[in-house]
């Protein structure tokens, strides 16, 4: 989803291993839901932006029944192997409303959805902005948008282990380029959740699958694999070693003035006296 090459294809290659991560996705998914509370929808039209597992499309069927539920993910083998059992009927004809497409390019209509929803996909993407404005772009006047992401604290350990990791953007950037696109109520928050790993292995299979710029693409040498473990036994406590996510949420309303103006222009207000 505006990934690179070496990325999408790590994604599809790793495709059946990738539910050994549902804990986490399914955490995150819970306190995004926990936070529809709060924001007073009733959509007919969701996108999912980063199917995944399909965990979320669950959530929102639940909380959504009468919607139309969209999954899209860039990965082909994420949506064979996790696609829904259970096909929709409408118009005499069955749909399982999944979508292979880039998240940069999404081939949604423009003003056609009421909700977008996106868990976890943020870390992948390579154009923050750009993801946002096609969210803004396929958003109905008036609606709104729910997604979590990866702060700048987060994979802290890895990189004491010596891998390199993305650069996580700062949650206050999100709400910067919100504001930048013409989205009203920008709201973001963010909250830290603490894996813990007993062993070494587990942690490394991990990161082959999670990406986020530390895959291990190549065979670890014994005298590299015996490094990694004197550092891990370095950073561990009690025989736990510690694994950092920042998780930040950010949502806003498409605003109803300012949603489709051309780039660099602005409304202009007229007051009889």
């Amino acid at each position: 989803m505006g990934l690179k090459l070496n990325l999408l294809q790590n994604m599809n290659r790793l495709a059946p291993k990738v539910q050994q991560l549902d804990f986490i996705i399914k955490e995150i998914s819970t306190r995004m839901l926990d936070r529809l509370d709060y924001i007073k929808i009733n959509p007919k039209q969701v996108l999912d932006i980063g199917y995944g597992l399909g965990i979320d499309r669950e959530g929102l069927r639940t909380r959504f029944p009468k919607a139309g539920i969209y999954g899209l993910d860039i990965a082909a083998n994420m949506l064979k192997h996790y696609a829904p059992t259970k096909k929709i009927t409408w118009l005499g004809k069955s749909y399982k409303n999944l979508i292979c497409a880039d998240a940069l390019h999404l081939p949604i209509a423009a003003q056609s959805m009421d909700f977008v929803w996106s868990n976890l996909t943020l870390p992948y993407i390579t154009d923050i902005r750009q993801y946002f404005a096609e969210i803004n772009r396929v958003l109905k006047l008036g609606a709104t948008f729910l997604v979590s992401g990866l702060g700048v604290d987060s994979l802290e350990q890895i990189r004491e282990l010596g891998f390199a990791t993305y650069n996580f953007p700062d949650m206050h950037l999100i709400g910067d380029i919100l504001v930048e696109l013409g989205f009203s109520n920008p709201v973001t928050d963010l909250e830290y959740i603490k894996l813990e790993y007993d062993n070494l292995d587990d942690l490394l299979s991990d990161i082959r699958i999670i990406g986020c710029g530390a895959q291990l693409r190549h065979y670890l040498s014994k005298a590299g694999y015996k490094n990694l473990q004197a550092n891990f036994d370095k950073i561990s406590n009690n025989g736990k070693f510690p694994l950092t996510l920042e998780v930040f949420y950010a949502h806003a309303w498409k605003d109803k003035i300012r949603g489709d103006l051309v780039s660099g222009r602005s409304v202009i207000h007229f007051h009889s006296k």
